[in-house]
């Protein structure tokens, strides 16, 4: 703690200024900001916690991040094709030393498409498959996670990290959702 108010202390002065930068650019650019105002990159933290007060606040955050849940999205990239869920949100900005994120838990269309082919010349049509696979499984379940954050970014506030759990793959996705 004392780290970080040593941090905040130190760059202060300008607080109102990243803030009106933000107001005119959009939150985040932390690289951009620390070059324009010769912040030095350990003050980051600091900005991440100020972005969330810029942003109206963790409340305001929240609310944010739970107007997203049980809202259908479609992930599409390289041979992956599926839909997706998000649920159980969770904000983490408590503690000063630690950078704020942004925690999903997610429920994936198990018969999303996904074209892969192992050594072995397994073919893989849908994700329930390949990620049950001992072999490439985790590998799915990554690329998959970097599919979610891809299309969900331009949902989040900008500057925030965010990480997914893929908590369910299910064949019985709701057809609502699809």
């Amino acid at each position: 703690m004392q780290q970080y108010k040593g941090l905040e202390k130190e760059i202060l002065p300008f607080k109102k200024y990243v803030f009106k930068y933000w107001d005119k650019h959009g939150g985040g650019q932390f690289k951009t900001i620390m070059s324009l105002f010769s912040i030095r990159p350990a003050a980051k933290l600091v900005l991440a916690h100020w972005l969330i007060e810029w942003y109206g606040g963790s409340e305001k955050v929240k609310q944010l991040l739970k107007s997203l849940e049980k809202k259908n999205f479609v992930g599409l990239g390289g041979s992956y094709n599926f839909n997706f869920y998000l649920k159980n949100s969770r904000l983490y900005d408590t503690v000063k030393e630690d950078y704020p994120e942004v925690y999903f838990d997610a429920v994936v269309d198990g018969m999303g498409q996904v074209d892969i082919t192992t050594d072995d010349d397994e073919v893989y049509d849908h994700i329930s498959q390949a990620i049950s696979d001992e072999e490439i499984g985790w590998e799915v379940d990554e690329e998959i996670r970097d599919v979610m954050r891809e299309t969900i970014a331009d949902f989040l506030p900008e500057g925030l990290d965010f990480v997914f759990d893929v908590v369910d793959v299910r064949d019985d996705y709701p057809s609502n959702l699809r």
